[in-house]
């Protein structure tokens, strides 16, 4: 039973995710099965904030999948809130005695130090449910 479910968690052409089964005992015999599982969420069906959501996180450099993965488990709401406490954008962006003058550069919240690899940090720090994907 264990590699039929995995084969089916594994395939991302179909629409469930999160198999998993719990045996069900009358004593010392199984008498049922139960499955439980999440409907996975399509770009087809996104909502029109949903999609906005995903293509500012994929101009920054997570794939779709990464970011469709996190909108199925998190919501737009949360991902926009763990971007805005997480990082800034560059506030020396139209100052011309500034160094950073024009240029597209996030800095770390907490450290307030440049993030060099905008797709990484997000990885990282920003969204540690992407490393168990």
């Amino acid at each position: 039973m264990d590699p039929a479910v995995e084969e089916i968690n594994k395939n991302s052409k179909l629409d469930i995710d999160n198999l998993i089964y719990i045996p069900k005992k009358t004593g010392r015999k199984i008498t049922a099965i139960e499955f439980r599982f999440k409907k996975r969420i399509r770009k087809e069906s996104l909502s029109e904030e949903e999609i906005k959501t995903m293509n500012y996180f994929v101009a920054y450099g997570m794939s779709e999948a990464q970011a469709l993965f996190l909108l199925q488990r998190l919501g737009y709401t949360e991902m926009y809130r763990r971007l805005n406490q997480m990082i800034t954008f560059n506030s020396q962006y139209d100052n011309k005695d500034s160094p950073l003058y024009r240029r597209n550069v996030w800095f770390e919240n907490i450290s307030n130090n440049e993030i060099k690899n905008l797709g990484g940090f997000f990885y990282e720090k920003m969204f540690p449910e992407l490393k168990n994907e």
